[in-house]
């Protein structure tokens, strides 16, 4: 799968990012490295917390760096990179903001939105139904709500396996 920025910072904040090892391979691009790591231009010494992260599994091999062979500028630099490397490469994408997200499923492209993999992970029994609303709540200001009900309108057809 391929890494967005996106996905990284709003996966942060939601907890999931430690999940993503256990059933990816994650590939990013130098864009996207870029793109977490860059401090705030006005405090250049502050490190936010997912750039540390983020630092700390790059430092370990977490991630594979690759660069796509095109460019396009439909979106910006990090968006259009990780959407063409996930096309060159027949990866999935990891990604949470909407437009480039419809665009890359569009184009062919399996997407996982923040919420999705939040969907996923219940499903898979690593988090319970009250820890999903709660990471569905942090991540309600900053996740489009179509991503949003899309979870919620799945998740209404699942019966809670924490019920016996």
């Amino acid at each position: 799968m391929v890494l967005e920025t996106s996905f990284w910072t709003v996966g942060y904040y939601a907890q999931v990012n430690q999940y993503l090892f256990d059933y990816f391979d994650i590939y990013t691009t130098s864009d996207i490295k870029d793109e977490i790591l860059k401090p705030p231009a006005q405090f250049p010494s502050v490190i936010y917390p997912y750039a540390k992260l983020f630092q700390l599994l790059l430092d370990n091999n977490q991630f594979k760096i690759e660069n796509p062979g095109n460019t396009m500028s439909v979106f910006g630099k990090a968006d259009s990179s990780s959407i063409l490397l996930a096309s060159e490469q027949k990866l999935g994408l990891l990604i949470n903001d909407n437009r480039p997200y419809q665009y890359a499923k569009n184009i062919g492209i399996p997407v996982v939105s923040v919420p999705g993999f939040i969907l996923f992970l219940y499903k898979d029994k690593k988090i319970t139904k009250n820890a999903l609303l709660r990471k569905i709540e942090i991540i309600k200001p900053v996740t489009s709500q179509g991503l949003i009900n899309n979870l919620l309108s799945c998740l209404k057809n699942i019966k809670p396996w924490e019920e016996k």
